[in-house]
């Protein structure tokens, strides 16, 4: 897994590649789930496998492995 950069205050947007049962989730369990690892305003948009998420790190500044899901991670 790659390393990616997270600086608290900033904000992110990437591409959320969902698998099998997770398709089916709403956009907001999507974010809630984001939620959970530490972002804060968190917008999921899309449909199926794919989604768009941004949100901001709100964590002290941090390194971390990005998850395979994860992928094309921007500062916006």
């Amino acid at each position: 897994m790659p390393n990616f950069r997270l600086e608290q205050g900033k904000r992110y947007r990437a591409e959320i590649k969902l698998k099998f049962f997770e398709k089916w989730a709403s956009n907001d369990r999507v974010a809630t789930e984001v939620e959970k690892v530490g972002f804060s305003d968190v917008e999921v948009t899309g449909s199926g496998g794919t989604r768009i998420g941004k949100a901001t790190w709100s964590n002290d500044t941090m390194t971390v492995p990005l998850p395979s899901r994860i992928q094309n991670p921007i500062e916006i």
